[in-house]
């Protein structure tokens, strides 16, 4: 592994490669000088159609945490560009591509990129080959509004005549096998959701690493105490809330600050008489989509992160940081990685099947333990709501099927439906009244 002196040589080397001059401030500074300088990063730095492409995507996402999806992003294009090179050498630069007469060899250089079998008619990479249709589209836009403003008509026809192509042909030469491919990985897919008791041991080891660095650091200020006092609550609100890794670690020191406890007094609170009302506070952070989605803290936490937000500058902490999981950085923007956080806090706390402590598994097991409390369409609402989920893609995609339930309710609907007898005791009705109630779940589920 390169220490630090080493890796920045590399990136003081990438800086120094040549760039196109049509390169934004951005990508000269912050995309390119991260990117290896192969064959492939060689065109992005040269080619200026995917140099301008980069400039838009900068334009677009602005947040630095996605400056490593545009450098993928470039990378799959040039990647594509370099396969089409090799087929056909009359192409001198990646404009000259975007030409009505080149759309066959572009499906056969998509194909070979994804991988097709042309016996089997499956893709080893699918995704692959939809990211490369969609980008092209885009570049093929692109292209147009360049040559709109330089009243470059002919060259604007022929663009808009391959993107016409595009639009018409790739559903059926790509698209419908890529559906029909990731439908089948999807259906053959086995997804093992972590267990119940596994859930409560990562629990409690979160909660004993979060009572014992709170305790060290009033007494004295640590700087490895105020780590693992950080890394412990990230990952204790991911795990309470089931949130998205980067929705969490990027909790926002302003919106934290807006947090609400419930009144007593509250009309709407008296009528739901929950004992707990009081124990917790809510604040709200940007989610998926710019969709705001809540953050519920108990009070010992939320106490706990105050005593984080206090000493951040003693650990080193840019005061400019604005996020509450912030930690030391020239730039002041970097924070906690929740990903490997949950990694080696799932090894350390004893649990059977550490793997599948993981942020998307403990949402699916979210959702699809929801399945089984009979929800009414109100609180299926509200679960997807609170989640950041849109209800079809809660559904569709997170909650996962129960061969159980399938097993026991349908087997028994389908006997009767062909005059087999069912005692009553296994009957439809006698099974959904003996499944657990919400209120009973409720203490497996965190």
């Amino acid at each position: 592994m390169k220490n630090k002196f080493q890796r920045n040589v590399t990136v003081a080397s990438r800086v120094k490669t040549f760039i196109n001059l049509k390169a934004n401030s951005i990508m000269r500074n912050k995309i390119l000088p991260h990117m290896r300088v192969d064959t492939i990063g060689k065109l992005v730095r040269n080619e200026e159609l995917i140099i301008l492409f980069g400039n838009r995507l900068t334009q677009k996402y602005r947040s630095p945490h996605l400056y490593k999806m545009i450098r993928s992003r470039l990378r799959c294009v040039a990647n594509f560009y370099w396969h089409y090179q090799q087929r056909n050498h009359q192409v001198q630069t990646f404009a000259d591509l975007f030409d009505p007469q080149n759309y066959d060899e572009v499906v056969i250089c998509i194909n070979k990129m994804a991988g097709l079998n042309e016996n089997s008619g499956q893709y080893k990479s699918p995704a692959t080959a939809a990211n490369i249709g969609t980008y092209l589209k885009k570049i093929s836009l692109h292209l147009i509004s360049g040559m709109i403003k330089s009243k470059n008509q002919i060259k604007l026809q022929v663009v808009r005549e391959f993107l016409q192509l595009l639009e018409d042909s790739l559903t059926y030469d790509i698209y419908k096998t890529v559906a029909e491919n990731q439908l089948d990985s999807k259906r053959n897919k086995t997804i093992n959701l972590p267990t119940i008791n596994d859930i409560n041991l990562l629990r409690n080891h979160l909660n004993e690493k979060i009572k014992i660095n709170y305790k060290k650091l009033r007494e004295k200020f640590s700087v490895v105490s105020w780590k693992e006092l950080s890394g412990a609550l990230l990952i204790a609100l991911q795990l309470f809330n089931r949130r998205r890794a980067g929705e969490i670690e990027r909790t926002k020191i302003q919106d934290f600050e807006q947090y609400e406890a419930v009144n007593v007094n509250d009309e709407m609170a008296c009528d739901l008489k929950c004992d707990h009302i009081e124990n917790y506070v809510r604040f709200l952070i940007r989610g998926k989509r710019g969709r705001d989605v809540p953050v519920l803290v108990d009070k010992y936490k939320l106490k706990c992160l105050k005593l984080v937000l206090e000493t951040r500058e003693m650990a080193g902490t840019l005061s400019t940081n604005p996020y509450v999981f912030g930690v030391p950085g020239k730039d002041g923007l970097q924070h906690l990685v929740a990903t490997k956080l949950i990694v080696h806090y799932a090894k350390n706390c004893g649990a059977e099947y550490p793997q599948r402590l993981r942020g998307t598994l403990l949402r699916k097991h979210f959702a699809t333990k929801c399945g089984t409390m009979n929800l009414k369409e109100v609180d299926l609402n509200d679960v997807a709501d609170y989640i950041g989920h849109h209800e079809k893609i809660h559904l569709e995609y997170y909650r996962m099927p129960n061969a159980t339930r399938d097993i026991v309710r349908m087997s028994r609907i389908l006997e009767k439906a062909q005059g087999i007898e069912t005692s009553p005791s296994c009957s439809p009705l006698n099974i959904c009244n003996k499944e657990k109630s919400g209120a009973e779940w409720n203490e497996g589920l965190y």
